[in-house]
C-alpha cells in the first residue's frame, strides 16, 4: 500500500474532507523518504488527497510531461501559488480541509487562511502514515579546497541581521541553506547530500539541532571551535517554547507554520528573507573554478557515450537500460565522481511525417546531473540517429539559437531574470512559438540544491531578482509535452564585462551541438562564429582528457 492509499484509508470517517500535503517540505521528505519521483522538481507541488479523488497541483510543467496514466492521482498544472489555492478552494466545495502545519510554509498557510474557511489542524495523519527512516549517516566537513567561504564569514550576514533588526534569534529550516552555511554534508541522501537539522542563530551563539550520533569527533571539534552548540534534532520545538517576549526573525517562505504557531503567542515574529539564499547563489571564484573542473569530467563522459552511439548508429537497437549503464560507467570512471542526481537517456523514433515509428530514424536525448567532489553539473544534448525531418531540425535550431542568445548576452547591471528572458526567447517568438516552462534556474554547488533566486522567466511573478556577478544559471526550457526529447541544457556563469557596468555569460559545458540537427541557413553569421569558437574551445580543453580515437572523432563531429 502506498502513502496516498494509506492517507485515504485514514479519511474513511471524513468522507467529504481533503488532506493537504506539500512535497516541498524537505524535513518531511528527508524523514520519511517519500516523493522520490518528485525530488527533481523545484516548484510548488501540493497533494490534495480525498477518499475518492486525489490531485497533484503544481506550477511545474515537467510533472505534466513525466506523468502517465498509471498514477493514482490527477495532475493539475497551475500558474502560481494563488492559482493552486483557487483550485483547492474549487475542489473542496466548502468541505473541510485538513492540514499538518509542520508540512506547509508559513506564507502558504496565511494564504490558505485568507481564502478557505473550513481548515482543521491534524498532525496524527502525517505521524501515523510516514515511518521515519532510521538510517544513520555521519555528517562530514568539506575540505577547504572545495569551500568558497568559511562558516565564520557566512554567519556574519545573519549576525548583522540580528543587530539591525534588534532580534533575539534567526531561525533557519531549509536543509540546503544549512549545509551551505556550515560547509557540512551527509550521505543520508545522495541526491542532495543534506542532513536533518534546524538552526537557531543568536547574537552570542549558534545552535544546531541534529542527531548527535551523526556528529563525529572531527566535526564536533569544528563546530565547537566556531561556537556552534549541538542539541538533539527532536528538541527543536521544545527550545522554541522557551522564548518569551522576544523578537524572532524567520523567512515565512522557508519555515513551516508550526514554528510560527509555537512562537506567536508570547513573541514578536518578523518575516525576513533567509540571507543564505542569495549568499549561496553568488559563487566565489573558487566555487566557479571547481565547477569548471566538474564540467570537464561530465563532458568527457557524455562525449564518450555520443561517440559510441554515433559509431554504432547503423546497427543500433536502442536499449535504455544498456545505454544508460554506458553513461553511468563513463561517469564513474572520472576521478572525484560522487553520485548522480538524474541520469536519463531516451530514444524517440521518427519517420518522414514526423510521427513515431519503428525506424532507425530518430533522436537520442542524453541528460545528466551529477555530483563530483569539485561541484555539481547539469547538462543535456539531443543527437540524431539516421534521417531527421526538416521540422525537427527547425525546432532544434530555434532551441540552439535561444541557447546561443543566452551565451552571448551582455546586460547592464541591475537587470532581472524576467527581463533577460525576453531576449533569450526572441528566436521562438519571432516564429510565433512560446513555451510555458521557465527558461532556467540557478545551479547549486556541491549538492546544495537548485538556486531558486536566479530563475529566468519572463513572467515577473516568478522572478523579480537581480542577476548578479558569479551566479551559475541553467538554460533548460521544455518546449512542450510532446517534444521533451529536444533538449539542450547548459549552465552559464555570469561575470563582470570589460565595461564594469555590464555583465556577460560563459558556458560551462563542453559538448558540441549535433551538426546533423542544425539548419545552418537559419543561423546568423555571428551565431555560426559562436559555434565554431565553442567547438575550438572544446577541442583545446578536452584534448588531454580523451584517447586519440575519441579525439579524432570529436574533431570531425565538431565541424559545421
Amino acid at each position: 500500500m502506498n502513502i496516498l492509499e494509506e492517507i485515504k484509508n485514514l479519511l474513511i470517517d471524513k468522507k467529504n474532507s481533503y488532506f493537504l500535503l506539500t512535497t516541498r517540505n524537505n524535513h518531511l521528505g528527508k524523514i520519511y523518504n517519500v516523493f522520490d519521483d518528485l525530488i527533481d522538481y523545484n516548484e510548488k507541488c501540493v497533494f490534495l488527497i480525498g477518499q475518492e479523488n486525489t490531485y497533484l497541483l503544481t506550477t511545474n510543467k515537467n510533472i505534466i510531461h513525466d506523468n502517465n496514466n498509471e498514477k493514482d492521482y490527477r495532475v493539475i498544472l497551475t500558474k502560481d501559488e494563488d492559482d493552486i489555492i483557487e483550485n483547492i478552494k474549487a475542489k473542496l466545495n466548502d468541505n473541510e480541509l485538513i492540514i499538518d502545519s509542520r508540512t506547509i510554509s508559513t506564507s502558504f498557510a496565511f494564504k490558505l487562511g485568507s481564502n478557505i474557511n473550513n481548515i482543521k489542524e491534524d498532525q496524527t495523519i502525517t505521524s501515523f502514515v510516514f515511518k521515519q527512516d532510521k538510517k544513520l549517516s555521519l555528517v562530514y566537513k568539506l575540505d577547504e579546497f572545495f569551500v568558497g567561504l568559511p562558516y565564520s564569514e557566512k554567519i556574519k550576514n545573519i549576525k548583522n541581521l540580528l543587530e539591525i533588526n534588534n532580534c533575539k534569534s534567526y531561525i533557519i529550516s531549509s536543509l540546503t541553506n544549512q549545509e551551505y552555511l556550515y560547509n557540512l554534508r551527509s550521505h543520508e541522501n545522495n541526491i542532495d547530500q543534506t542532513f536533518l537539522s534546524y538552526t537557531i542563530v543568536e547574537k552570542d551563539k549558534t545552535i544546531l539541532f541534529v542527531d548527535p550520533n551523526k556528529i563525529n569527533k572531527l566535526v564536533n571539534k569544528y563546530l565547537t571551535k566556531n561556537n556552534i552548540i549541538i542539541k538533539p534534532y527532536n528538541e527543536f520545538y521544545s527550545y522554541l517554547k522557551e522564548y518569551d517576549s522576544e523578537v524572532i526573525a524567520l523567512d515565512y517562505n522557508l519555515n513551516n507554520y508550526h514554528i510560527y504557531n509555537v512562537l506567536k503567542n508570547k513573541n514578536t515574529i518578523i518575516n525576513i528573507k533567509d540571507p543564505t539564499v542569495i549568499n549561496r547563489t553568488i559563487k566565489t571564484k573558487q566555487e566557479i573554478d571547481n565547477t569548471k573542473i566538474a564540467y570537464i569530467k561530465e563532458s568527457v563522459a557524455i562525449i564518450k557515450l555520443i561517440h559510441i552511439l554515433k559509431d554504432n548508429k547503423d546497427k543500433l537497437e536502442f536499449d535504455k537500460e544498456i545505454v544508460t549503464t554506458y553513461l553511468k560507467d563513463y561517469e564513474e570512471q572520472n576521478d572525484g565522481f560522487v553520485s548522480n542526481i538524474k541520469r536519463d537517456v531516451t530514444y524517440e523514433s521518427i519517420n518522414e511525417k514526423n510521427t513515431k515509428s519503428n525506424s532507425r530514424n530518430g533522436l537520442i536525448c542524453i541528460s545528466s546531473s551529477s555530483n563530483y567532489l569539485e561541484g555539481t553539473t547539469s547538462i543535456s544534448r539531443t543527437i540524431s540517429i539516421g534521417k531527421i525531418t526538416d521540422e525537427i531540425k527547425t525546432k532544434y535550431t530555434l532551441l540552439l539559437k535561444s541557447n546561443l542568445a543566452f551565451e552571448n548576452l551582455i546586460i547592464p547591471k541591475g537587470l532581472k531574470g524576467y527581463q533577460i528572458d525576453a531576449i533569450i526567447r526572441a528566436p521562438f517568438w519571432a516564429e510565433h512559438i512560446n513555451y510555458d516552462s521557465k527558461t532556467g534556474e540557478g545551479l547549486g554547488y556541491l549538492y546544495d540544491g537548485s538556486d531558486e533566486y536566479n530563475v529566468i522567466d519572463y513572467r515577473k511573478e516568478y522572478n523579480d531578482n537581480e542577476i548578479k556577478e558569479n551566479m551559475i544559471t541553467l538554460f533548460d526550457p521544455i518546449l512542450n509535452k510532446n517534444e521533451s526529447y529536444l533538449s539542450l541544457t547548459d549552465a552559464f556563469y555570469s561575470s563582470i564585462d570589460k565595461d564594469e557596468n555590464f555583465i556577460n555569460f560563459t558556458r560551462l559545458g563542453l559538448i558540441p551541438f549535433d551538426p546533423n540537427l542544425i539548419k545552418t541557413a537559419m543561423l546568423t553569421r555571428f551565431e555560426k562564429a559562436s559555434i565554431i569558437a565553442y567547438n575550438e574551445k572544446i577541442i583545446n580543453e578536452l584534448s588531454n582528457h580523451l584517447d586519440k580515437e575519441t579525439l579524432d572523432w570529436l574533431i570531425k563531429y565538431s565541424e559545421i
